[in-house]
């Protein structure tokens, strides 16, 4: 086993699975879930490519930054300033999402044993605290773990649930939702934070980091095409906002026990990845004291967990849409400009056609607006 490969891997999925894929199944149904289906493979092949040009950009880099200090390096203060407002407020709204599912996973897992969300949501928040305190190798040694168990659940629940799949559940269709599922594929599908991280675990091993990068991207996707595959089969006109609730009045408790169980370990390592990236870009772009970041990192989420006054999936969307979107077009600008001024010689370049470039503008262009009109 090539574990430095795998170490890498598993950052990047950390970073990825998380509270988006419990949204996907809904929004899958309520727009049609072949129109799920093709925004899934378009946004695959784009974010892909995104973090391949992400990958790049570290290996020209000699010095070492995460994603905001890349953007000032190459890019300037003002673009700085405006990619950290998005990129910080999108991570701090991550981890609200992720304490505010848990409530729910936790009752599940305990059977009731643990009834009250509020409470649930704590101790996540508490035991994620502790695990972000003792650093980097305890996020190395667990996520690759996490990973593992992940794939296994959810095959698992494939094995038992599959004789339950309805096929005529796949042929709903509303078109006056077909944009619901861009925003929480978006969410669902970027890990750009993740990769100057793995970087650092492939230190020596750099010429490693485009295919962990390209297998990072892939296995989250082929786990939310199985994941809204099989809740959408049994669950059709039943499906929850959560995904676990309709599974649970068809399959019963120990179903849902297992997706419950699948929920904590996949927020569990988004939730450490994102919080370890936070916590980084406040030291080493922003020159804030290690004691000081983590201290933000660990109180902020929790002092605004009672002031959100709308569900997951409407936070999640419009962080994907809009958030994600600003923070894939400056990357793109980034690319352009590190491929021209970079000081290091890549492990690896990308030969990324014109077109595809200003098409990837214009379709996160088009989500920030339509994401902010569609609210306002």
């Amino acid at each position: 086993m090539d574990k430095s490969f795998w170490y890498a891997v598993s950052i990047l999925m950390g970073t990825m699975v998380g509270v988006g894929m419990f949204a996907l199944p809904y929004v899958f149904y309520k727009a049609g879930f072949f129109i799920g289906f093709f925004y899934l493979i378009i946004l695959f092949f784009i974010l892909l490519n995104l973090h391949l040009m992400m990958g790049e950009i570290v290996l020209r880099t000699k010095e070492r930054h995460r994603f905001i200090g890349y953007i000032g390096m190459y890019l300037g203060d003002k673009q700085k300033g405006i990619v950290a407002f998005t990129n910080i407020f999108g991570v701090f709204g991550s981890l609200l999402v992720y304490i505010l599912v848990s409530g729910l996973f936790l009752k599940i897992v305990s059977y009731n044993f643990l009834p009250n969300i509020d409470l649930n949501q704590i101790f996540f928040w508490f035991v994620m605290s502790v695990v972000l305190f003792f650093g980097v190798k305890i996020v190395k040694r667990s996520e690759l773990v996490l990973m593992i168990f992940l794939i296994a659940i959810v095959f698992v629940m494939l094995f038992f649930g599959i004789s339950n799949i309805d096929a005529v559940n796949f042929l709903s269709f509303d078109i006056s939702n077909a944009f619901l599922p861009y925003g929480v594929i978006m969410y669902s599908l970027v890990g750009i934070s993740a990769i100057p991280l793995m970087r650092e675990f492939l230190n020596g091993e750099e010429r490693k980091l485009k295919k962990s990068i390209f297998a990072g991207v892939f296995i989250p996707a082929l786990i939310y095409l199985l994941f809204a595959f099989l809740v959408i089969g049994v669950s059709g006109p039943l499906v929850s906002e959560d995904a676990l609730s309709g599974l649970t009045d068809i399959l019963g408790q120990g179903v849902a026990f297992l997706g419950a169980l699948f929920g904590l370990f996949a927020i569990a390592t988004s939730y450490v990845a994102y919080a370890f990236y936070l916590k980084q870009t406040l030291v080493f772009d922003f020159n804030i004291s290690e004691k000081a970041a983590l201290f933000l990192v660990f109180t902020i989420p929790v002092l605004t967990l009672f002031l959100m006054p709308v569900g997951f999936i409407e936070i999640i969307i419009f962080l994907g849409a809009v958030f994600g979107g600003v923070d894939a077009i400056f990357l793109t600008w980034l690319y352009q400009k590190a491929k021209k001024t970079g000081r290091r010689n890549p492990e690896y370049s990308l030969k990324v056609p014109v077109f595809l470039v200003y098409f990837m503008i214009a379709l996160f262009l088009g989500g920030i607006f339509y994401e902010i009109i569609y609210n306002i």
